[in-house]
């Protein structure tokens, strides 16, 4: 055992792996030192029995299984003597090879099992049972994970944590090494889970200048998604200096010239809006000029001939739910029958359920296929309780799922595979934000009729910009 930075190294070998997540290689497992067996946790890639293993963490004392090791980094060394070499191969770590399998391995190479399968695993078809293919596959299974273990090795050596060294490996594979030696602050972007403070510390690790053009690049993006949480779609440009000066510590004429790179390159985008710059992320600028231009082509369709005997179901809606319908409620149900999009608007109190309980109805009557919809599961609840007709979350109603490499989230429904409805009512429209107004707009056909709904002094959306 010995000291390092206040952090205590313990050398090893693994004897038992309690437990293994294959997503994120947090493991507990049991470690023999020279003078103790010890309970160890933490992020150990590819941790397996019988290996050597350097741990450096501290001590914890958890309320349930009392002392354990908690692990800030790990290394490892591949096990040598044979028994070590068997318990390591029965682990199950190498795909293709279990206890038996291991025995005839071991048997047969003795204490270069290991050299053979990495170096020559052709060799492994001498074993009864063992064909070529299964051999290479071997090999192929043991060199992917010696290459994952020196990337996360290397990347541990300027301070990336163990558990971020896998995602970025998860992330980039056998390019990691090269991704983050040439721009560690594209992780901050493309890792989930680092953002850029994490990002910038690596950076710092590594030798960046803190006035590099990426640093104060991955600044500006950081400050302006930053405001995207608090609901804006772009920064002034003055503000957006000043944020990102006080963040980073540079010169501010250094920062306004890589804004105006980045404008040139269209890594950021710009408009003037009287006596501003407003500057953006592509995505947001893009998300709020082509939802406006959408928008305007769905409001654009106007329907004539559609409020024959209107009246006749209104005045059984009012008898039904016992209620009068003022004059301006009746007027939105006319308008929601002719304009291709409407919005209703009206604090606690005002009527804009009743008049979302009237247009259902009189839409049905007229045949119309009608979707109900609500930004959050409690608002699509609690509409779907007053309306007696089932809401669902935006998310779920443009059917959201994995994309085909599951690094990101993507709707089914698009412009490809719109929502097959006659009318479309979303509620709480304030809690929208642009990007996801953007996708459900992309899923709504003109000629399909939009209704918002909503109250812009309640709850602030997600993401950025309320509708």
């Amino acid at each position: 055992m010995s000291m390092e930075n206040d952090n205590i190294t313990l050398q090893g070998i693994v004897e038992e792996v309690v437990y293994y997540n294959t997503e994120n290689c947090y493991a507990v497992c049991y470690i023999q030192t020279e003078t103790e067996y010890t309970a160890v946790v933490g992020c150990m890639p590819y941790v397996a029995e019988g290996e050597s293993v350097i741990v450096t963490g501290n001590w914890t004392n958890h309320i349930e299984y009392g002392e354990q090791f908690k692990v800030a980094s790990f290394e490892k060394n591949m096990p040598k003597g044979k028994e070590d070499i068997l318990k390591y191969l029965s682990s199950g770590v190498i795909k293709g090879i279990r206890r038996a399998t291991a025995e005839k391995i071991v048997k047969l190479f003795g204490e270069d099992a290991l050299n053979v399968i990495a170096n020559t695993p052709e060799k492994l078809a001498e074993i009864s049972g063992i064909s070529n293919k299964r051999a290479l596959e071997i090999g192929k299974s043991y060199a992917l994970q010696l290459g994952a273990m020196d990337i996360i090795i290397f990347l541990q050596k300027y301070g990336i944590a163990p558990s971020y060294a896998v995602k970025i490996y998860n992330y980039f594979g056998s390019a990691s090494v090269d991704v983050v030696k040439n721009n560690p602050y594209i992780l901050a972007q493309e890792v989930y889970g680092i953002g850029f403070k994490t990002a910038d510390k690596i950076a710092k690790n590594m030798g960046v200048k803190s006035n590099s053009v990426s640093r104060i690049e991955a600044a500006l993006s950081y400050i302006l998604w930053e405001g995207a949480l608090n609901g804006h779609t772009y920064l002034p440009r003055d503000l957006l200096l000043n944020k990102t000066c006080a963040l980073i510590g540079v010169d501010k004429t250094e920062c306004d010239t890589v804004i105006s790179s980045m404008v040139f390159s269209e890594k950021l985008m710009i408009e003037q809006l009287a006596t501003t710059q407003a500057i953006f992320q592509p995505a947001m600028h893009f998300s709020e000029k082509h939802a406006a231009s959408m928008l305007l082509q769905i409001a654009k369709v106007s329907f004539e001939n559609v409020d024959f005997e209107v009246d006749i179901v209104l005045d059984r809606v009012e008898k039904e739910h016992n209620i009068k319908l003022a004059n301006l409620q009746k007027k939105a149900v006319y308008s929601s029958l002719k304009k291709g999009a409407m919005v209703i608007t009206g604090g606690p109190g005002t009527g804009k359920t009743t008049i979302i309980k009237a247009i259902i109805q009189v839409m049905e009557w007229l045949g119309k296929k009608v979707f109900l919809a609500a930004p959050t599961g409690r608002a699509a609840k609690r509409i779907s309780e007053l309306c007696n007709k089932e809401a669902k979350t935006l998310h779920r109603l443009l059917e959201v799922g994995f994309s085909d490499d599951e690094k990101e989230l993507r709707f089914s429904r698009n412009e490809e595979n719109p929502l097959q409805c006659d009318v479309l009512i979303i509620d709480e429209m304030s809690m929208v934000d642009i990007m996801l107004f953007h996708s459900v707009l992309k899923a709504v056909t003109p000629g399909t009729r939009l209704i918002m709904v909503g109250d812009s002094d309640q709850l602030p959306s997600i993401g950025a910009e309320a509708v």
